[in-house]
Protein backbone atom coordinates (compact mmCIF):
# COMPACT_ATOMS: atom_id res chain seq x y z
CA UNK A 1 0.00 0.00 0.00
CA UNK A 2 2.80 2.55 0.94
CA UNK A 3 1.58 6.49 1.17
CA UNK A 4 -1.71 5.32 -0.13
CA UNK A 5 -2.43 3.73 3.13
CA UNK A 6 -2.42 6.87 4.74
CA UNK A 7 -5.09 8.73 3.07
CA UNK A 8 -8.63 8.50 2.03
CA UNK A 9 -9.56 7.81 -1.71
CA UNK A 10 -9.11 5.35 -4.54
CA UNK A 11 -6.20 4.15 -3.65
CA UNK A 12 -6.53 3.31 0.01
CA UNK A 13 -8.45 0.08 -0.17
CA UNK A 14 -8.07 -0.80 3.25
CA UNK A 15 -9.71 2.19 4.25
CA UNK A 16 -13.46 1.09 4.47
CA UNK A 17 -12.74 -1.91 6.05
CA UNK A 18 -10.69 0.02 8.86
CA UNK A 19 -13.72 2.46 9.05
CA UNK A 20 -15.90 -0.18 10.16
CA UNK A 21 -13.82 -1.40 12.96
CA UNK A 22 -16.19 -0.01 15.70
CA UNK A 23 -18.74 -2.38 14.83
CA UNK A 24 -16.63 -5.36 16.03
CA UNK A 25 -15.94 -3.15 19.09
CA UNK A 26 -19.27 -2.26 19.87
CA UNK A 27 -20.50 -6.12 20.10
CA UNK A 28 -17.26 -6.82 21.76
CA UNK A 29 -19.11 -7.31 24.99
CA UNK A 30 -21.53 -9.83 24.44
CA UNK A 31 -18.41 -11.81 22.47
CA UNK A 32 -16.88 -11.95 25.96
CA UNK A 33 -20.21 -13.06 27.50
CA UNK A 34 -20.29 -15.37 25.28
CA UNK A 35 -16.38 -16.94 25.69
CA UNK A 36 -17.01 -16.70 29.56
CA UNK A 37 -20.10 -18.03 30.36
CA UNK A 38 -22.21 -19.32 27.55
CA UNK A 39 -20.12 -21.40 25.48
CA UNK A 40 -19.11 -23.51 28.31
CA UNK A 41 -21.53 -22.79 30.69
CA UNK A 42 -24.63 -23.48 29.10
CA UNK A 43 -23.14 -25.69 26.98
CA UNK A 44 -22.05 -27.99 29.82
CA UNK A 45 -25.33 -28.16 31.08
CA UNK A 46 -27.04 -29.03 27.60
CA UNK A 47 -24.70 -32.03 26.17
CA UNK A 48 -23.27 -33.61 29.33
CA UNK A 49 -24.67 -36.97 28.89
CA UNK A 50 -25.50 -37.02 32.54
CA UNK A 51 -25.46 -33.73 33.98
CA UNK A 52 -28.59 -32.45 32.61
CA UNK A 53 -30.66 -35.71 33.65
CA UNK A 54 -29.38 -35.16 37.39
CA UNK A 55 -30.77 -31.85 37.48
CA UNK A 56 -33.84 -33.30 36.11
CA UNK A 57 -34.45 -35.80 38.15
CA UNK A 58 -33.63 -33.78 41.51
CA UNK A 59 -36.29 -31.89 40.15
CA UNK A 60 -38.60 -34.69 39.86
CA UNK A 61 -37.57 -36.94 42.78
CA UNK A 62 -36.82 -39.77 40.35
CA UNK A 63 -34.05 -41.40 42.52
CA UNK A 64 -34.01 -44.46 40.64
CA UNK A 65 -33.05 -42.08 37.59
CA UNK A 66 -30.72 -40.28 39.61
CA UNK A 67 -28.68 -43.20 40.87
CA UNK A 68 -28.34 -44.23 37.51
CA UNK A 69 -27.11 -41.41 35.96
CA UNK A 70 -24.49 -41.21 39.04
CA UNK A 71 -23.20 -44.49 38.04
CA UNK A 72 -22.60 -43.79 34.80
CA UNK A 73 -21.19 -40.64 35.19
CA UNK A 74 -18.75 -42.41 37.67
CA UNK A 75 -18.08 -45.44 35.45
CA UNK A 76 -17.53 -42.71 32.28
CA UNK A 77 -15.17 -40.83 34.27
CA UNK A 78 -13.08 -43.87 35.50
CA UNK A 79 -12.86 -45.19 32.34
CA UNK A 80 -11.73 -42.12 30.55
CA UNK A 81 -9.22 -41.43 33.26
CA UNK A 82 -7.86 -44.68 32.15
CA UNK A 83 -7.52 -43.91 28.94
CA UNK A 84 -6.09 -40.57 29.37
CA UNK A 85 -3.16 -41.35 31.96
CA UNK A 86 -2.21 -44.49 29.61
CA UNK A 87 0.29 -44.48 27.07
CA UNK A 88 -0.10 -42.08 24.12
CA UNK A 89 1.32 -43.15 20.82
CA UNK A 90 -0.75 -40.85 18.22
CA UNK A 91 2.29 -38.37 17.72
CA UNK A 92 1.10 -36.81 13.97
CA UNK A 93 -1.52 -38.27 13.44
CA UNK A 94 -3.81 -35.56 14.13
CA UNK A 95 -7.39 -37.04 14.57
CA UNK A 96 -6.13 -39.17 17.20
CA UNK A 97 -4.53 -36.52 18.87
CA UNK A 98 -7.68 -34.24 18.76
CA UNK A 99 -9.60 -37.31 20.32
CA UNK A 100 -7.35 -37.43 23.31
CA UNK A 101 -7.48 -33.73 24.10
CA UNK A 102 -11.66 -34.59 23.71
CA UNK A 103 -11.19 -36.83 26.47
CA UNK A 104 -9.19 -34.25 28.65
CA UNK A 105 -11.86 -31.87 27.92
CA UNK A 106 -14.29 -33.94 29.29
CA UNK A 107 -12.97 -34.82 32.41
CA UNK A 108 -11.54 -31.43 33.27
CA UNK A 109 -15.16 -30.57 32.30
CA UNK A 110 -16.41 -32.73 35.21
CA UNK A 111 -14.28 -30.99 37.60
CA UNK A 112 -15.80 -28.06 36.86
CA UNK A 113 -18.95 -29.62 38.49
CA UNK A 114 -17.20 -30.07 42.11
CA UNK A 115 -16.98 -26.26 42.27
CA UNK A 116 -20.17 -25.95 43.36
CA UNK A 117 -21.58 -22.26 43.11
CA UNK A 118 -18.22 -21.20 42.54
CA UNK A 119 -19.01 -22.35 39.30
CA UNK A 120 -20.82 -19.12 38.20
CA UNK A 121 -18.46 -16.88 38.79
CA UNK A 122 -15.31 -18.44 37.93
CA UNK A 123 -15.59 -16.84 34.13
CA UNK A 124 -12.06 -16.80 33.40
CA UNK A 125 -11.73 -20.85 34.02
CA UNK A 126 -14.82 -20.77 31.96
CA UNK A 127 -13.37 -18.74 29.27
CA UNK A 128 -10.50 -21.15 29.06
CA UNK A 129 -12.50 -24.07 28.51
CA UNK A 130 -14.48 -22.48 25.82
CA UNK A 131 -11.41 -21.77 24.59
CA UNK A 132 -10.19 -25.65 24.57
CA UNK A 133 -13.47 -26.22 22.90
CA UNK A 134 -13.19 -23.95 20.10
CA UNK A 135 -9.79 -24.99 19.25
CA UNK A 136 -10.92 -28.59 19.03
CA UNK A 137 -14.12 -27.47 17.03
CA UNK A 138 -11.26 -25.49 14.62
CA UNK A 139 -9.03 -28.22 14.44
CA UNK A 140 -11.57 -31.14 13.35
CA UNK A 141 -13.25 -28.30 11.23
CA UNK A 142 -9.72 -27.72 9.48
CA UNK A 143 -9.11 -31.29 8.57
CA UNK A 144 -12.52 -31.91 7.22
CA UNK A 145 -12.08 -28.95 4.67
CA UNK A 146 -8.86 -30.60 4.03
CA UNK A 147 -9.81 -33.54 2.69
CA UNK A 148 -13.06 -32.74 1.00
CA UNK A 149 -11.75 -29.11 -0.89
CA UNK A 150 -7.92 -29.14 -0.78
CA UNK A 151 -5.92 -29.81 -3.09
CA UNK A 152 -3.29 -32.28 -1.89
CA UNK A 153 0.13 -31.27 -2.56
CA UNK A 154 3.23 -30.03 -0.77
CA UNK A 155 1.89 -25.98 -0.14
CA UNK A 156 -1.77 -27.04 1.28
CA UNK A 157 -0.25 -29.91 3.40
CA UNK A 158 2.23 -27.50 5.50
CA UNK A 159 -0.23 -24.77 5.59
CA UNK A 160 -2.96 -27.81 7.33
CA UNK A 161 0.62 -28.51 9.33
CA UNK A 162 1.13 -25.21 11.00
CA UNK A 163 -2.61 -24.52 11.34
CA UNK A 164 -2.78 -27.67 13.56
CA UNK A 165 0.27 -27.21 15.57
CA UNK A 166 -0.72 -24.19 16.34
CA UNK A 167 -3.70 -24.93 17.15
CA UNK A 168 -2.42 -27.80 19.54
CA UNK A 169 0.03 -26.33 21.25
CA UNK A 170 -2.18 -23.10 22.48
CA UNK A 171 -4.98 -26.14 23.53
CA UNK A 172 -2.21 -27.36 25.54
CA UNK A 173 -1.41 -23.91 27.10
CA UNK A 174 -4.86 -23.43 28.29
CA UNK A 175 -5.25 -26.90 29.37
CA UNK A 176 -2.26 -26.18 31.72
CA UNK A 177 -2.92 -22.75 32.83
CA UNK A 178 -6.55 -24.34 33.84
CA UNK A 179 -4.49 -26.71 35.84
CA UNK A 180 -2.82 -24.51 37.79
CA UNK A 181 -5.74 -21.43 38.72
CA UNK A 182 -8.09 -24.67 39.71
CA UNK A 183 -8.89 -23.47 43.09
CA UNK A 184 -8.50 -27.12 44.64
CA UNK A 185 -5.45 -28.88 44.84
CA UNK A 186 -6.09 -32.35 44.08
CA UNK A 187 -8.84 -30.91 41.29
CA UNK A 188 -5.32 -28.73 39.92
CA UNK A 189 -3.24 -32.49 40.28
CA UNK A 190 -5.99 -34.47 38.12
CA UNK A 191 -6.53 -31.85 35.28
CA UNK A 192 -3.19 -32.21 34.73
CA UNK A 193 -2.74 -35.96 34.83
CA UNK A 194 -5.31 -36.42 32.34
CA UNK A 195 -4.44 -33.73 30.10
CA UNK A 196 -0.68 -34.03 29.82
CA UNK A 197 0.25 -37.08 32.14
CA UNK A 198 3.72 -36.99 30.51
CA UNK A 199 4.32 -33.28 30.03
CA UNK A 200 3.43 -30.93 27.27
CA UNK A 201 3.62 -32.78 23.84
CA UNK A 202 3.47 -29.81 21.74
CA UNK A 203 5.25 -26.36 20.52
CA UNK A 204 4.70 -23.33 18.78
CA UNK A 205 6.41 -23.34 15.34
CA UNK A 206 9.71 -21.85 14.61
CA UNK A 207 9.76 -18.68 12.86
CA UNK A 208 11.22 -19.82 9.55
CA UNK A 209 8.01 -21.65 9.06
CA UNK A 210 5.78 -18.50 9.83
CA UNK A 211 7.75 -16.70 7.25
CA UNK A 212 7.11 -19.62 4.69
CA UNK A 213 3.66 -19.20 5.48
CA UNK A 214 3.01 -16.34 5.33
CA UNK A 215 4.61 -16.29 1.61
CA UNK A 216 2.40 -18.76 1.00
CA UNK A 217 -0.18 -16.58 1.43
CA UNK A 218 0.77 -13.59 -0.23
CA UNK A 219 2.73 -14.92 -2.93
CA UNK A 220 0.84 -16.81 -6.14
CA UNK A 221 0.38 -20.38 -5.49
CA UNK A 222 -2.10 -23.17 -4.63
CA UNK A 223 -2.70 -21.41 -1.12
CA UNK A 224 -2.76 -17.96 -2.75
CA UNK A 225 -5.21 -19.61 -5.22
CA UNK A 226 -7.31 -21.36 -2.19
CA UNK A 227 -7.80 -18.23 -0.23
CA UNK A 228 -8.59 -16.19 -3.60
CA UNK A 229 -11.67 -18.62 -4.64
CA UNK A 230 -15.41 -17.69 -4.70
CA UNK A 231 -13.79 -13.70 -3.90
CA UNK A 232 -14.52 -10.95 -6.31
CA UNK A 233 -10.85 -9.78 -7.96
CA UNK A 234 -11.49 -6.64 -10.02
CA UNK A 235 -9.92 -6.00 -13.09
CA UNK A 236 -6.09 -4.11 -13.93
CA UNK A 237 -7.80 -1.29 -13.85
CA UNK A 238 -8.88 -0.96 -9.72
CA UNK A 239 -6.25 -0.76 -7.16
CA UNK A 240 -6.66 -4.31 -6.25
CA UNK A 241 -6.11 -5.99 -9.51
CA UNK A 242 -3.33 -4.06 -9.99
CA UNK A 243 -1.72 -5.01 -6.68
CA UNK A 244 -2.29 -8.60 -7.81
CA UNK A 245 -0.93 -8.31 -11.25
CA UNK A 246 2.09 -7.10 -9.77
CA UNK A 247 2.85 -10.10 -7.49
CA UNK A 248 2.38 -12.00 -10.56
CA UNK A 249 4.96 -10.48 -12.32
CA UNK A 250 7.23 -10.67 -9.11
CA UNK A 251 6.91 -14.50 -8.28
CA UNK A 252 7.74 -14.54 -12.20
CA UNK A 253 10.91 -13.06 -11.58
CA UNK A 254 11.58 -11.76 -14.73
CA UNK A 255 13.80 -9.13 -15.73
CA UNK A 256 11.54 -7.95 -18.97
CA UNK A 257 8.98 -6.97 -16.78
CA UNK A 258 11.40 -4.70 -14.42
CA UNK A 259 10.12 -1.33 -15.52
CA UNK A 260 6.35 -3.00 -15.57
CA UNK A 261 7.43 -3.70 -11.58
CA UNK A 262 8.44 -0.20 -11.14
CA UNK A 263 5.33 1.72 -12.70
CA UNK A 264 2.84 -0.18 -11.01
CA UNK A 265 4.36 -0.01 -7.74
CA UNK A 266 4.37 3.74 -8.14
CA UNK A 267 1.04 3.87 -9.22
CA UNK A 268 -0.09 1.29 -5.88
CA UNK A 269 1.50 3.53 -3.40
CA UNK A 270 0.91 6.82 -4.84
CA UNK A 271 -1.66 9.40 -1.89
CA UNK A 272 -4.35 10.32 -3.90
CA UNK A 273 -4.38 14.09 -4.60
CA UNK A 274 -7.56 16.45 -4.48
CA UNK A 275 -7.81 19.85 -6.04
CA UNK A 276 -9.95 20.84 -3.37
CA UNK A 277 -10.77 19.58 0.25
Amino acid sequence: MGGAGICMGDNNILASSYIQSPIGITVEGSNTLTRSLIIFGQGLMRSHPYLFNLVESISNDKQDVFFRNVRGLVWDSVKNTLVAVGPHFSRGDYKKELARLSNAFSLSSNMMLLMGKKFKTSEMLSGRFADVFSNIYLSYSMLWYYEKYCPKDEQTRKLLEFCMDELLFETQEIFYEIASNYPNFLGRKYIGAVSFPYGRRYKSSSDEMKKEISDMVTKPGSVFNLFKENIYIPGEEEQLGKMIKTMEMISKNDINDKDSISALREEISQVNSFSSL
